[in-house]
């Protein structure tokens, strides 16, 4: 608020600023990523899975659905050796590498049926 007011009283002007929390902190359940980390090593090689170093300060409303139950928000990579496919999201000439898309069916298939199988164990 302080850097908008001192911009605005640089140019002889107020301001105002509103601020709407338009989503929840997203937090993925811990039993959750546990089962999908485990189930990594039987359908796409534990080595092939990577946690962010940092978190992710993005705006995601699938925090909504963590809020009604036990869940996780993963990321499927999508990258390969050309340059197309490493630039950001919402970019008009990304260019996903389609292998990604039979690893993301292996890993969330194994991922699915080891979830059902403990589904009692999720609170």
């Amino acid at each position: 608020k302080e850097v908008v007011d001192f911009q605005a009283r640089s140019f002889g002007a107020t301001s105002e600023v509103e601020y709407d929390n338009v989503f929840l902190p997203l937090v993925n359940d811990s039993h959750v990523i546990d089962i999908l980390e485990e189930s990594s090593k039987d359908s796409i090689g534990r080595e092939n899975v990577c946690f962010l170093e940092q978190p992710s300060m993005g705006g995601e409303d699938f925090s909504n659905y963590l809020e009604k139950i036990p869940g996780a928000l993963i990321r499927l990579g999508t990258s390969n050796e050309f340059k197309e496919s490493k630039l950001p999201l919402h970019n008009s000439k990304l260019i996903f590498d389609e292998k990604c898309i039979q690893t993301g069916i292996q890993f969330m298939t194994k991922a699915i049926l080891d979830l059902l199988a403990d589904s009692n164990n999720i609170k």
